[in-house]
C-alpha cells in the first residue's frame, strides 16, 4: 500500500525526469544512425525462466538473470553504432542497480536508462525520439510467462507498427534464442 502511494506521487516527477533526460540525449547523440532502443527483461535476458526457477521467499537478483546472448550478439552485430536508450518497465527503485547490470553485461559505452511504471509509458519515449530520428526497438511486449502462459501487450503492440521504425518482437527474439 506504501508503495502504491509512494509510486503514485513519484510517477509524474520520474516522467518529466526521463523525458528531460531524453530530449538531452537526443541533442547530445543526434546521429545518421538513428536511435536503437531496447527493453530488458525478456529481451535481453531470460527474466521470466530466472522468476519461474526462483525460491519463493528470495529477493530479485539482477546479477542473477541469466542474458539472452543471441539477442545481444544480433543487436551487437547490427547496430552498435546507434546511440541506445534502455526502455524497461520495471520499478524505479531499481534504477541503480539496472544501469549497473547493462554497464557489466551490454554496453560499457554511453547509454540512457528510462524505467517505466507501465508499459504503455514506453511510448511516450519512442515518440519522442520519433520526431526527428529513426528508431530500431527490441521489446517482447508479453507477460505472464512465469506462469506458464505468455500474454502480449496487444493494445501497445498494435500502436508500435503503425510506427515508422524497425520492431523487433517477441517471436523474433524467441527464435533467434532458440537456434
Amino acid at each position: 500500500m506504501h508503495r502504491t502511494i509512494i509510486k503514485s506521487i513519484l510517477n509524474p516527477f520520474v516522467l518529466f525526469y526521463f523525458r528531460f533526460k531524453l530530449r538531452q540525449f537526443i541533442k547530445n547523440n543526434n546521429k545518421d544512425n538513428g536511435f536503437l532502443i531496447l527493453d530488458i527483461d525478456n529481451t535481453l535476458c531470460n527474466t521470466w525462466e530466472y522468476l519461474k526457477n526462483k525460491k519463493p521467499n528470495k529477493k530479485v537478483s539482477y546479477a542473477d538473470i541469466p542474458l539472452l546472448y543471441k539477442t545481444i550478439e544480433h543487436v551487437k552485430e547490427n547496430y552498435s553504432k546507434n546511440p541506445t536508450v534502455f526502455i524497461s518497465h520495471r520499478n524505479i527503485f531499481c534504477f541503480s542497480k539496472t544501469n549497473q547490470w547493462i554497464k557489466q553485461n551490454i554496453t560499457s559505452k554511453g547509454h540512457l536508462l528510462i524505467l517505466v511504471s507501465e508499459p504503455h509509458d514506453k511510448l511516450l519515449y519512442i515518440n519522442q525520439i520519433l520526431k526527428k530520428n529513426q528508431i530500431v526497438y527490441y521489446d517482447d511486449l508479453s507477460y505472464n510467462h512465469e506462469n506458464g502462459k505468455v500474454y502480449y501487450y496487444t493494445k501497445i503492440i498494435n500502436e508500435i507498427k503503425k510506427l515508422d521504425l524497425i520492431y523487433y518482437d517477441y517471436q523474433f527474439i524467441k527464435k533467434l534464442n532458440s537456434k
